[in-house]
């Protein structure tokens, strides 16, 4: 479900926080795909790898840093709202990735 920040009129997960809840990041991923492809295949990230997608959002880069560590390596999904780490979930769930992911909810500064 969207949920709009009063006082921002931008998408906001339960968090509270503009323009994190999962479908408006989907869409924003998507009219940028080419430069986020772009970028995490600069990054370097080698097979075997286990990878941290700290604020993961819905979990739209998760393909690609699954194919970039392949089958030897692990990427754990962490967001701060729990209903995007259930987007994830059930994402995961319904179409599996080239690692195992595991999705968690954390606040990064603890």
């Amino acid at each position: 479900m969207t949920t709009r920040a009063k006082d921002s009129g931008s998408f906001a997960s339960s968090t509270g926080q503009i323009v994190t809840e999962s479908s408006w990041l989907d869409l924003h991923f998507e009219a940028m795909r080419p430069e986020y492809e772009r970028a995490v295949r600069s990054v370097g990230i080698e097979p075997g790898w286990r990878v941290l997608d700290a604020g993961c959002g819905g979990g739209s880069f998760l393909p690609l840093l699954a194919e970039a560590v392949g089958p030897g390596g692990k990427v754990t999904a962490s967001d701060l709202d729990p209903g995007n780490v259930a987007t994830v979930q059930r994402r995961v769930a319904e179409s599996p990735l080239a690692c195992p992911v595991e999705a968690t909810s954390a606040d990064l500064r603890d």
